[in-house]
């Protein structure tokens, strides 16, 4: 059961502001990755693929090192999704004209018509909820603010800033 994933604490009175929003982040990301598997992994796919499909769909001039900065990824990480996606032939590579280094990512007619289906499946899935469209935007406003500050002060927090117990 999705509920049974990370309760929500019954007892806030030992747990201080900061680390009730990290839990409720933790709670997000595991609740985000059941979601993944009812929704998209069906389709042949995972997450991490789908959101590269979705990179590469909207801009189909995107390159590895582009894609790897979108999504905070390392350089053998994004080529395993590459290549998994074009074994999969939802994706396919093009060497830019001016520069044979640089390779383009673009999808395929299969690769388009599953992210039409999975575009489709979240639609469904998200109407299922009867969230009112307000609300809707407000949590992806919301989302939005807190992904643009996690992404901020990662890249600021080095490990010289983290303390370990002793």
């Amino acid at each position: 059961s999705l509920t049974n994933i990370l309760p929500m604490p019954t007892n806030r009175r030992n747990v201080g502001l900061e680390e009730e929003a990290f839990l409720a982040l933790t709670r997000a990301y595991h609740l985000s990755r059941k979601l993944a598997e009812t929704v998209i992994e069906p389709l042949g796919i995972t997450l991490a693929e789908y959101n590269l499909l979705r990179i590469i769909q909207n801009d189909a001039r995107i390159t590895a090192t582009q894609v790897r900065e979108r999504l905070f990824s390392t350089a053998p990480s994004v080529t395993n999704l590459v290549k998994n996606l074009e074994r999969k032939n939802l994706i396919s590579r093009v060497r830019n004209k001016d520069d044979a280094r640089i390779q383009h990512m673009q999808l395929t007619s299969q690769g388009k018509k599953l992210v039409k289906i999975a575009q489709e499946q979240i639609k469904r899935f998200t109407a299922s909820l009867s969230l009112k469209p307000a609300l809707l935007r407000s949590v992806v406003q919301d989302m939005e603010n807190v992904t643009q500050t996690l992404s901020t002060s990662l890249l600021s927090y080095g490990t010289a800033d983290l303390q370990l117990a002793p």
